[in-house]
């Protein structure tokens, strides 16, 4: 499918849009700021700060106050990051990348070979496995005070799959607008290497597929960027992730 500059620049926004709408729904506190931005700031996990203009639109801004050392703050570019960036004469080094990316479900084709069995976290059990999962895939800790509100909202989805009955993999899925956010695909280590990954975005698909939206979005990891693209999956935009 082919799109015109202009509904590429909507898409990147789209993008963005969902990923701090998320961040909004974990739970933060805002301040409008003199020069008329508002900063967010994360309460707890995932411990973001961002800005956003009066148009609720995510900017690259150099004016924070009170920036906390877990602060993690996120810039986005159209080119590679710097290892490092001076905000409030304060320096902060890069912690990690992400690359926007942007799928059109038009045209994509049904994928019937899935080996994995797909359920929504629905009870603390499985809530407990997701936040095991997902933990140890991306090697930080996440808050279950944070994720446990998001089992019953009606916009979001916990997933957890499952292998020969065992709990082996986690997402979470936002649908704004006609958009289907991706975020946490993790893999238990020890199910690692073994097509999982690929097998739940397939899974993905499907649900984007039946909720009838018309574009996924996600933010990969150097790890993921190699399967996202052979899944037909189109860079936007890469994200700096920089922390004091």
């Amino acid at each position: 499918m082919q799109t015109s500059r202009k509904q590429e620049n909507i898409l990147a926004q789209q993008n963005k849009s969902n990923l701090t709408a998320l961040w909004k729904r974990m739970g933060v506190t805002s301040e409008l700021m003199s020069d008329g931005y508002t900063v967010f700031r994360s309460k707890s996990w995932p411990h973001r700060i961002w800005v956003e203009d009066n148009t609720g639109m995510a900017v690259n801004h150099c004016n924070f106050q009170l920036l906390e050392k877990h602060n993690i703050v996120p810039t986005w570019e159209n080119q590679l990051q710097s290892h490092s960036i001076q905000i409030d004469d304060q320096p902060l080094d890069l912690l990690f990348s992400q690359t926007a990316m942007v799928l059109s479900m038009q045209g994509q084709p049904i994928n019937t070979t899935q080996t994995i069995q797909v359920t929504e976290v629905d009870s603390d059990e499985t809530l407990q496995h997701w936040l095991t999962i997902a933990s140890e895939a991306f090697a930080y800790e996440i808050d279950k005070q944070v994720i446990a509100p998001l089992v019953s909202a009606q916009d979001i989805s916990l997933l957890l799959a499952f292998s020969q009955g065992k709990p082996i993999a986690t997402g979470l899925l936002y649908k704004t607008g006609n958009i289907l956010g991706v975020h946490q695909i993790g893999v238990a280590k020890n199910a690692q290497g073994q097509g999982i990954a690929r097998q739940l975005m397939y899974y993905v698909i499907e649900a984007a597929r039946s909720l009838k939206v018309d574009f996924i979005t996600l933010q990969a990891s150097e790890a993921g960027l190699g399967l996202y693209r052979r899944l037909g999956f189109k860079v936007q935009f890469n994200i700096g992730n920089y922390q004091a």
